[in-house]
């Protein structure tokens, strides 16, 4: 089997989605972004697969520490999207089953969705353990 491998780093706001693909995979990246922008991006994933092709898509929701913190301090730029000072970045989260209901069409069919959350070791930035609220969704464009 011979398999051809194209692999990006880059801004995703940047890419030029001008192609089709059979896999595209966003796995906690799209969290740091204003929400605007994540339903952007969700839409060009959308219209960028092939018949056949999946996309996962994994991303912080409103269960997610970060984001009763924001909540407590801040004022939402947008509907669930938070400015960090510190880390100079946006920061959005999703409301329950919400990265399920943007790929609720006929053409596309869940393989697997969950939302969970998971504890975290202390980091860089989070300097004691924590709780992550996490959504991830694999779907197939079948249509």
């Amino acid at each position: 089997m011979k398999l051809e491998l194209n692999a990006n780093v880059q801004d995703i706001r940047q890419f030029p989605f001008d192609k089709k693909y059979d896999v595209i995979l966003a796995i906690q990246s799209l969290v740091f972004m204003k929400k605007s922008e994540f339903k952007t991006i969700i839409s060009k994933i959308k219209e960028s697969l092939n018949v056949g092709g999946v996309t996962m898509v994994s991303s912080f929701t409103t269960a997610d520490a970060s984001y009763t913190q924001f909540a407590q301090k801040r004022e939402p730029v947008e509907e669930d999207t938070f400015y960090s000072e510190g880390s100079k970045q946006y920061w959005n989260f999703l409301e329950k089953d919400e990265l399920k209901n943007y790929f609720a069409d006929e053409k596309f069919k869940i393989l697997s969705y969950e939302e969970f959350t998971k504890e975290d070791n202390p980091h860089e930035g989070t300097p004691y353990p924590h709780q992550h609220g996490i959504a991830r969704i694999a779907v197939e464009l079948i249509k």
